[in-house]
């Protein structure tokens, strides 16, 4: 993939393989100052390229030249339509994904609950309110605690790594 900037249009351009057309984005010319303008065409340049950056673990293999291409176009069209971010399901943030056995862990603690009475409590609430749940002033300090018990112990350093953090001042 390539890009092309045409200062004259204030056009960006991207090109694929010879069978994907190119992604084209035309910024509005504002009556702003050069500095101001120069940053609004970087910063629509970087978000359109960004949709490109699908990552390999989402479907086990590279994305395709048309898969970068049509993440682009929806952001293209997007941006036409006058919006920044993609609106997502509910109309709202989508809420993390909340490690249950840590949410739980930290209940118990905290609450000194019993864990099944805790762990159908949890399991009956939906992602939002888990999520709600996990950042609550009460239990935010246990759940990131246990978030960490529960994902083991921390690898090693290589040799070389620890010998240079060794070596700062």
């Amino acid at each position: 993939m390539k890009h092309a900037f045409n200062a004259p249009t204030r056009t960006h351009t991207w090109t694929f393989s010879r069978d994907v057309n190119d992604v084209r984005y035309v910024v509005t010319k504002y009556d702003v100052d050069p500095v101001d303008d120069a940053a609004m065409v970087h910063g629509f340049k970087q978000k359109i390229a960004d949709a490109a950056a699908i990552p390999f673990a989402k479907n086990d293999r590279y994305a395709t030249d048309q898969e970068k291409r049509d993440a682009m176009q929806a952001v293209v069209d997007r941006l036409n339509d006058g919006k920044w971010n993609a609106e997502l399901g509910g109309g709202g943030k989508k809420p993390k994904l909340v490690n249950v056995e840590a949410l739980v862990a930290a209940i118990v603690a905290i609450r000194g609950r019993a864990e099944a009475a805790v762990r159908a409590f949890v399991d009956a609430k939906t992602e939002e309110q888990r999520n709600a749940l996990s950042m609550n002033d009460e239990f935010w300090l246990e759940y990131a605690m246990q978030c960490v018990r529960l994902a083991g112990p921390a690898k090693a350093l290589d040799a070389g790594l620890t010998d240079e953090l060794d070596a700062l001042e």
